[in-house]
């Protein structure tokens, strides 16, 4: 298993995965995306949005042949020396919240969370109303 940094003219891999693992949300060019390869076949995705100034973790998906194997732990330490000494943001689902803890994210009530993510979560809440916001800093 390679865990990777993804140059940006390659992000359309990624967005390639998002798209058979039905997530939506488009990579952007600012962002960081780190993937984790198997015989040269991406099965799993993470990205680090800039937005609003504000740093986000998001978009965390595993294929499903490859979940319960660690890959997501992988990414997570990756995301975690990219992120030191950084505040970071993200938007789980609560039964996630102790893997997010294992690199210092806590959750926080949603009032606390920066306005546009406060709105986003007030959209997702519609499909996944078990969603909590968390922060590291």
């Amino acid at each position: 298993m390679i865990i990777e940094l993804l140059m940006p003219a390659c992000f359309w891999q990624a967005q390639e995965f998002y798209k058979n693992v039905n997530y939506q949300s488009l990579i952007q060019s600012t962002d960081t995306v780190i993937i984790a390869r198997e015989n040269d076949k991406i099965v799993g995705t993470v990205r680090l949005a800039h937005e609003h100034d504000t740093l986000i973790l998001r978009g965390m998906h595993i294929a499903p042949t490859h979940q319960k194997h660690g890959i997501g732990s992988l990414l997570l330490e990756k995301i975690n020396n990219l992120t030191k000494n950084q505040i970071c943001w993200c938007l789980p689902h609560s039964w996630l919240e102790q893997f997010y803890g294992k690199i210092g994210f806590k959750k926080i009530d949603k009032k606390d969370a920066p306005i546009f993510l406060q709105k986003r979560l007030e959209k997702y809440y519609v499909d996944h109303p078990d969603l909590i916001v968390m922060v590291k800093s």
